[in-house]
């Protein structure tokens, strides 16, 4: 393993949230699950799966959210997941080469990785994200959709190494009214709509693109 922190967001990600723990925790040294109020079953299973878990209460606000999670960080690089991204084995496997390459060259503040989302299995979009990032060099701004500011200099990750995020429409729709409550300064919507429900049970992830 080496000396990165992995770090990911929850809310009610009970469904998935032991498989994301699982797909960092050998890679990194640290994986903490910052939940924000959830009240199904994410913190009982990601303790179970190995996460450090911090309690942060939700205050409308993703990026103020991400610079509190970088404050919990004990190594100098952390590596972001949202419980719904899944890393290719190709991408995981080169983290050892770019923290070696971040050694021999201190200016390097975040990598970017090349993201393609897949909601019900059809491609909806493919950008740059940034996702593996030195916390001491970083201020993430933006309630919604944030940004990353930067000390030091910023590097693009070939696009076939590839980050995944695959979900469900329902859940994207679910994403979609957050995100217009959060530009309207509102809270977010309730859990129990069932965003991520089909047929009255939690949806996982079909493909497992990195086995």
């Amino acid at each position: 393993m080496i000396p990165i922190t992995g770090a990911i967001l929850t809310y009610n990600e009970e469904a998935i949230i032991t498989k994301t723990v699982n797909h960092l925790k050998s890679y990194v040294v640290d994986v903490i699950v910052a939940d924000t109020g959830s009240t199904d079953r994410t913190i009982e299973r990601a303790k179970e799966a190995g996460g450090r878990i911090v309690n942060l209460k939700w205050q409308n606000d993703f990026a103020l959210l991400r610079n509190q999670v970088l404050g919990e960080v004990k190594t100098e690089w952390c590596l972001y997941c949202d419980a719904d991204e899944r890393y290719s084995a190709e991408l995981l496997s080169l983290l050892p080469s770019l923290y070696e390459y971040s050694l021999n060259n201190q200016d390097m503040s975040a990598f970017y990785f090349w993201r393609i989302s897949v909601f019900d299995n059809e491609g909806r979009g493919e950008e740059y994200q940034p996702r593996l990032i030195k916390a001491k060099d970083c201020l993430w701004t933006g309630k919604v959709h944030e940004g990353l500011e930067t000390k030091g200099k910023r590097a693009d990750v070939p696009k076939s190494f590839v980050l995944w995020h695959e979900h469900t429409m329902a859940r994207q729709r679910w994403n979609n009214l957050l995100y217009q409550r959060l530009q309207k300064g509102e809270d977010r919507p309730p859990a129990n709509i069932g965003a991520e429900e089909r047929n009255g049970k939690w949806v996982e992830f079909e493909n497992e693109r990195d086995k």
